[in-house]
């Protein structure tokens, strides 16, 4: 019988967070945001890649041998993007044959 509560109680909490979060969304902020990326601006200052560095995300894999990077200007305290200057190996998996 305490199954019900505890469902009740994450029903109203999850709804709560919802709630709240729609609340918290700013049409003329998000505008905002989406007008920065479309600028693409990128900073100045460059990184070295002095030892190999791998970036992967699901099937895809990015090995940043040598070069440098440039971070994208961060939009709403979140830097989004880079550009990427050097010697560099970049591969994917498709799982899917019908994806080719």
């Amino acid at each position: 019988m305490q199954r019900v509560p505890l469902v009740v109680a994450v029903a109203v909490c999850l709804f709560a967070a919802a709630v709240e979060s729609r609340a918290a969304f700013d049409p003329a902020r998000a505008a905002s945001d989406y007008d920065n990326l479309k600028h693409w601006q990128y900073t100045t200052q460059e990184i070295a890649v002095s030892q190999p560095l791998t970036i992967v995300r699901d099937t895809a894999k990015w090995i940043l041998s040598s070069g440098t990077v440039h971070l994208m200007q961060p939009v709403d305290g979140r830097t989004t993007g880079l550009v990427f200057e050097g010697k560099g190996q970049f591969t994917m998996t498709v799982p899917d044959r019908f994806e080719l």
